[in-house]
């Protein structure tokens, strides 16, 4: 199932109703341990080790932590999905975080696109005629320059441990159209989740992404959307 609108709620509650000296507080920090548990501990640790950490101990991390991940079928809202398909274009496109793959089954039903997803972990292929599942890393993807007309990489930027390392190899292997989609989410110290990034406003996520043509980036719902048409 998608993320749960309850922690969506959560999530915007401690972000945007709560002052930063009660929500990175010690308090409230005791409070979410005892609604979630210790998760909560693992995910503060994680972003203040994430400095030194490496590529193999993030992994790892999902691995042990974040197991259920891999069967939450989408963190992209019904508005997003479909915003995304009416902007991604006919022919090759790469979906670079691809969870599941739910995204990637949508935008290849109308069989004007292949689709080739990719994920730090990938544990399912379904033997698509039109989509393929390639296990890489998002800042060493494994693709000749501008091998896609689209690349779309949606709630990936906000986990990785180099954002600049990521955003380069998402704009070297995009030939024509770059799509990214990141939570809308004030930085907080006992965040419900694992992310090491946080966008709050559009010109935050266009200014990470150094946009080098026609770029447009918005806020729909809770996330922010960044489109571009390449130089």
């Amino acid at each position: 199932m998608a993320r749960s609108p309850v922690a969506r709620l959560l999530n915007a509650i401690a972000g945007e109703g709560l002052p930063p000296a009660i929500r990175d507080g010690g308090l409230f920090g005791a409070l979410l341990q005892r609604l979630f548990g210790r998760r909560i501990t693992a995910f503060a640790r994680l972003r203040e080790a994430s400095p030194n950490l490496s590529v193999q101990a993030l992994k790892t991390f999902y691995e042990d932590e974040l197991s259920g991940r891999r069967h939450r079928v989408s963190d992209n809202t019904r508005d997003v999905i479909r915003r995304i398909d009416t902007d991604a274009l006919p022919g090759r496109f790469c979906d670079v975080g691809c969870g599941t793959g739910h995204l990637l089954r949508e935008l290849v039903k109308n069989g004007a696109r292949f689709g080739v997803g990719v994920d730090i972990n990938i544990s399912h292929d379904d033997g698509s005629a039109r989509a393929l599942f390639v296990e890489a890393l998002i800042d060493r993807l494994p693709f000749a320059d501008a091998t896609f007309e689209t690349v779309v990489s949606t709630h990936a930027l906000e986990h990785t441990l180099d954002l600049c390392a990521a955003v380069g190899e998402l704009r070297r292997i995009a030939g024509r159209r770059l799509i990214v989609v990141v939570p809308r989410e004030r930085p907080s110290r006992w965040a419900l989740n694992a992310h090491l990034h946080f966008f709050v406003y559009p010109w935050q996520l266009a200014l990470a992404m150094r946009p080098t043509g026609t770029y447009c980036c918005e806020r729909i719902g809770s996330a922010l959307y960044y489109i571009e048409d390449l130089a």
